[in-house]
Parts: structure tokens; sequence; C-alpha cells
């Protein structure tokens, strides 16, 4: 259903004159407008079931890193913020645009996350059982 879907999309905004300038992307009580909004949700349903069929039978492998992830995802869940929002304060002096600076810090943040949580919380007794 997900290929049909995409395939027609451009049959869809040919016959709907979105490719001429009609503004029937912008919504209001038109056929064009029903059609994309009875289009979309179909597609990204079908997309979504196609995507978890595709990991669940060709992705469904975890190696070592996903292991000691997946052990401390829940850990990462609750401390999170207090490894994020201080490492964004001490950047809010950078002058970069934000979705570049956010670009950067980002990745950094989430593997700090998962130090963190991997050597320093987990670690103290009893959390092994709660998280």
């Amino acid at each position: 259903v997900a290929v049909p879907a995409m395939l027609s999309l451009p049959v869809i905004m040919v016959l709907s004159g979105i490719t001429e300038g009609a503004n029937s992307l912008l919504g209001g009580l038109n056929w064009q407008s029903a059609v994309l909004s009875v289009w979309e949700p179909i597609y990204c349903i079908a997309m979504s079931i196609m995507l978890l069929n595709l990991f669940q039978h060709r992705f469904n492998r975890q190696g070592t890193l996903g292991r000691v992830m997946s052990k401390n995802a829940y850990a990462v869940y609750i401390i999170h913020p207090l490894v994020i929002i201080p490492g964004a304060y001490l950047l809010r002096t950078v002058s970069l645009d934000p979705l570049l600076k956010w670009a950067l810090i980002s990745p950094m943040l989430v593997a700090l996350c998962f130090m963190v949580s991997h050597w320093l919380v987990r670690r103290i007794p009893m959390t092994e059982k709660i998280l």
C-alpha cells in the first residue's frame, strides 16, 4: 500500500493543480485538500507498517553496543535532563546558528548521557534492580 501511495502522490499533485501554484496544500473546503487529507494517513500508516516489517526481518540483530545501550536506556531517560541542560547552558555564549550548534553538540551529549548512565548511575548499589 505504501509504494502505490508514494507513487500516486505526483499524480494527485498534478491533478489537483498544486504544481501550477494552487493553494490546496493550505487546507480549506475543497476536493484537493480532501484528497490530500485522505492520502496522508494512508501513506503514513502503510509506511510505518512497512518499516516495522523491514526492521523485524532484516535488522533484528543486536551487537555489543546495542546491548549496552539497551540496558542503559531507562537510566538515560531519567538522567538526560541533568546532562543535556548543563551542556546546553555551557554553550549559550557560543555564537553559531542554533541548528548548527544543536547538530554539533547533540551527539556528544547523548553519548555522554549513556556514559554517565553506564559508568556512574548503574554502579550505585541497588540501581541495577531498578534501572
